[in-house]
């Protein structure tokens, strides 16, 4: 293998190949891709937008990563199975002024997201990472990640569930975004293992307090909301409320006698579930967009097989400046 050296005017050195090596999970990756090679960077090696929601943080009485899960499905609820059209694709940032999506934790989840975004992943990609991010730092399942989402021009239609809305209405605009009634009792309860409810949003729902939590280990992805729904020890405002119009999920939850819920109460179980759930909800994306394989660390960088390659590195030294071959 031959080497170019160039001076170029850059502060440090900045190797544009990682020597010999082999790339794990994709197989197809040609480096340079700054796509791929933006989304390893914040997976796996510098990790800085996770760093927002690590260790589950808390956040004004909910966590940071309950805010991101919201944010993820409330965008992807545009989604209409029947023409393949809205989904993931950052639509919400035109639909913050909706009853729907009430709450400053929207607003908050945007300024950390669209933070993060680059030239080559926009923020519905940003978005479906964070869910990612999320649920993995409160230890919950490890959901893969795949990128490629397109950002939207434009608001979707308003069709995220509310908790006042019927439970006809509930099941017909979760089988528009591609869940039958079964894995709408599921996601609701996968993502309502975390977070909660704000009297500032919804004061016709909790009256006590300033937050209601949905269950007792609110920095903690786990299955205790479904047991302490099953065993009658919960304190989910979306269940126990004195307003019977808002027991969204009391009436989700019980929709088929308890059967979905019974059959996720296992730990693993749980976690198996919403783990296949939020796959499935974050690569909700509009017929048009194909998204990537998915993204496992990428170990090397690999230019090129061939042992004949040419590879230029560009430098500035202190004091001198050259170039040669190696």
């Amino acid at each position: 293998m031959r080497l170019v050296l160039h001076p170029a005017l850059a502060s440090s050195v900045f190797l544009l190949y990682s020597l010999i090596g082999s790339t794990k999970g994709f197989a197809t990756f040609k480096w340079p891709d700054p796509q791929l090679a933006f989304v390893d960077d914040m997976l796996y090696e510098q990790r800085r937008f996770g760093l927002l929601t690590a260790d589950c943080v808390r956040r004004t009485n909910t966590t940071v990563a309950a805010q991101w899960i919201r944010i993820a499905y409330h965008d992807m609820s545009t989604h209409d199975v029947t023409d393949g059209s809205g989904g993931l694709d950052a639509s919400i940032l035109f639909e913050l002024n909706r009853p729907q999506n009430i709450g400053r934790g929207m607003h908050d989840s945007l300024n950390d997201i669209n933070f993060f975004t680059s030239p080559y992943v926009g923020l519905a990609d940003m978005i479906a990472m964070g869910a990612v991010l999320a649920v993995e730092s409160c230890g919950g399942p490890i959901i893969p990640y795949r990128a490629g989402r397109i950002d939207a021009k434009v608001a979707g239609p308003a069709t995220v569930p509310e908790p006042q809305q019927d439970l006809p209405t509930h099941i017909e605009l979760f089988r528009r975004q591609g869940f039958n009634q079964a894995e709408m009792i599921a996601l609701v309860a996968c993502g309502h293992t975390l977070g909660g409810v704000r009297r500032d949003d919804f004061p016709e729902i909790v009256y006590a307090s300033e937050f209601a939590d949905f269950d007792g280990t609110l920095s903690k992805y786990d299955n205790t909301v479904v047991t302490e729904y099953l065993d009658d020890t919960t304190t989910n405002p979306l269940i126990k409320s004195a307003n019977v119009t808002t027991q969204s999920d009391l009436r989700i939850f019980s929709s088929d006698q308890n059967v979905t819920m019974q059959s996720i109460a296992s730990p693993e179980k749980f976690s198996q579930t919403c783990g296949t759930l939020f796959e499935r909800m974050i690569n909700t994306v509009p017929k048009e967009v194909k998204l990537t394989e998915p993204v496992d660390p990428i170990e090397n960088k690999r230019l090129s097989a061939n042992p004949s390659r040419t590879v230029t590195l560009f430098w500035k030294e202190h004091h001198t400046q050259g170039s040669g071959s190696l």
